[in-house]
């Protein structure tokens, strides 16, 4: 969902809504997978919350390739709907098939 008056903009990983002088860095869904993916130990939402909340921040908002503007548990909840997520006894995993194979820009 793209919260009304941010318009999309691309920049190197990263969307930018802009809405008068406020500006916010989505982070990508792509950042969410890997930290899944990569995870060992596999993490529970609650400890991939974590994670993120300390790398990005508490109140850092997410963008998909086709959604942005999402809270942490709107991100989640929009990867394990379209089974880019999996959860098998509170534990996340990917699904590699289902996971966007595009490039994307690096900084």
């Amino acid at each position: 969902m793209l919260r009304p008056g941010y318009p999309k903009l691309q920049t190197p990983r990263a969307f930018v809504y802009t809405d008068s002088m406020i500006t916010k860095h989505d982070i990508h869904g792509h950042e969410i997978l890997a930290l899944v993916a990569q995870a060992n130990p596999p993490l529970t939402r609650q400890t991939l919350q974590a994670q993120a909340s300390t790398r990005w921040g508490a109140d850092a908002h997410y963008c998909t390739c086709s959604a942005g503007g999402m809270t942490f548990d709107e991100l989640l909840d929009f990867l394990l709907a379209h089974g880019k997520i999996v959860s098998s006894n509170q534990l996340l995993a990917t699904d590699q098939a289902k996971i966007c194979q595009h490039e994307r820009a690096s900084s």
